[in-house]
């Protein structure tokens, strides 16, 4: 088998963790934040960008599919605006 290049663990990594938030699977989470604890620095926020980067798609692709959403979705970022919120 070959070996994966260095660069792709960080991306592998944060797409098993971000799948396995979703079906809730405790035994793989845990098994990822194993060899993420592993990880350079630089790796670590890779691998946190890889999340991110799978939720923003996620919440896009349900935006696009269903309107209703979207707006509630840009309707409660207005509130939090609007009360000063910090939203992050």
């Amino acid at each position: 088998m070959n070996e994966l290049e260095p660069n792709k663990i960080p991306m592998i990594l944060g797409t098993q963790y971000f799948f396995a938030l979703l079906r809730e699977d405790e035994e793989t989470k845990h098994a990822v934040a194993q060899q993420v604890d592993e990880l350079s620095k630089s790796d670590v926020f890779d691998f946190i960008n890889y999340i991110c980067v799978n939720i923003v798609q996620m919440f896009q692709g349900i935006c696009e599919e269903n309107p209703e959403i979207k707006d509630l979705m840009a309707s409660a970022y207005q509130d939090y605006r609007k009360q000063g919120e910090p939203i992050a």
